[in-house]
């Protein structure tokens, strides 16, 4: 998943400065996400947020793997089903050497990689992934709640 922020318009970059804190806010806000998920159905595996500039010309770039994500594979698997049920389209693929069994494998490899974002979101996250006893004195990583 990739998003941006902020998003607006060219004009209104110099009306208001953002804060880092309403960049990050805006950041994970589903609205600001380059494609039709909503990640809060998920949970994140890795993210990377990076900030740039200061003052007005202020922007952030995020980019993440999420559970999430199997709704859009899952959508995109229905839509395939459908279609190659029919055998729509399919003689434009055939004549150029493309094999129907091909179609079939990329079918299974997508159904296996939903299969796989279910798998992980459906594990267990221990809360206690930071003790005392493990650190000591030393600092504790700092834990991160979206």
């Amino acid at each position: 998943m990739v998003g941006f922020a902020p998003l607006t318009s060219r004009g209104s970059h110099s009306f208001s400065a953002v804060s880092i804190p309403e960049l990050t806010q805006q950041l994970f806000d589903p609205r600001n996400m380059m494609i039709g998920s909503d990640f809060r159905n998920g949970c994140y595996l890795t993210c990377s947020a990076i900030f740039c500039g200061k003052g007005l010309k202020m922007l952030s770039t995020f980019v993440g793997n999420s559970t999430a994500i199997q709704e859009i594979f899952k959508r995109v698997g229905e839509q395939f089903t459908a279609i190659f049920r029919r055998k729509a389209f399919l003689h434009w693929y055939t004549r150029e050497g493309i094999d129907e069994m091909e179609f079939t494998e990329a079918e299974s490899n997508m159904n296996d990689l939903v299969l796989e974002y279910q798998q992980y979101q459906d594990e267990v996250i221990d809360n206690n992934v930071y003790s005392v006893e493990e650190y000591d004195e030393e600092e504790v990583p700092a834990k991160v709640d979206a």
